[in-house]
């Protein structure tokens, strides 16, 4: 009897919980995903409308030495679904401090990571090592900092999005929203910094570059 009689109002709250539950996930996951499907598609066809150049073929340097205000902004495309990618290098003049910036945007995925590294990597050296401290904001959660010991997942995202493939292969002109790339071997042209990277294809993940440049610009939001 007793379990008849407290039936009622446990199963009412239940369902007022429900409701509740199913109105703040419907909510807000709109908001958060709308707003950022929006503002992914509105930069993409605005880095697409843009007048294509041409960029003669240069050197690839396999080990390039970063400079202060290098950025890059790749579309990241699995499945039809578009990540935007931005890194970025900032290093104070007299400091071997060096920081990297990684913001992903897309329907899915909302990202910034701030990296801070002892000193800039040499000779193709991975960031693991040289990594003190990370802050990392995913979505509208709150900014986490990490000082020492990064999460290694952290760390192999911008190990990933910085490196330069290294190929031996025969040069191709290759075109993409950020222009047309002369010379560019294994999909990687010498004027690009960082990872050099034009277009390149890793696992079912298609990269193209949409913008480059050395004014820290291209922000993605």
């Amino acid at each position: 009897m007793q379990g008849a009689c407290s039936r009622r109002p446990v199963m009412s709250f239940c369902a007022r919980w429900a409701v509740a539950l199913a109105i703040f996930v419907a909510t807000g996951c709109r908001v958060v995903s709308s707003g950022a499907d929006e503002r992914t598609d509105a930069l993409l066809s605005d880095y697409r409308s843009r007048s294509a150049k041409t960029f003669p073929a240069a050197e690839v340097v396999w080990t390039p030495s970063w400079r202060s205000g290098e950025f890059t902004v790749h579309a990241l495309t699995k499945q039809q679904l578009t990540v935007l990618e931005r890194v970025s290098v900032f290093q104070q003049a007299g400091q071997e401090r060096v920081r990297v910036s990684v913001d992903r945007l897309g329907a899915n995925e909302r990202l910034r990571v701030r990296l801070t590294l002892g000193r800039a990597p040499r000779d193709g050296e991975r960031l693991d090592g040289l990594v003190t401290e990370a802050w990392v904001r995913r979505d509208d959660r709150p900014e986490v900092h990490h000082l020492g010991e990064v999460p290694a997942e952290v760390v192999a995202l911008v190990n990933a999005a910085i490196e330069r493939p290294r190929a031996d292969s025969s040069p191709r002109t290759l075109t993409v929203p950020a222009g047309t790339f002369e010379g560019c071997i294994g999909g990687v042209h010498g004027g690009v910094p960082l990872s050099g990277v034009v277009q390149q294809e890793r696992g079912d993940v298609l990269r193209e570059l949409l913008e480059f440049g050395d004014d820290d610009s291209g922000w993605l939001y």
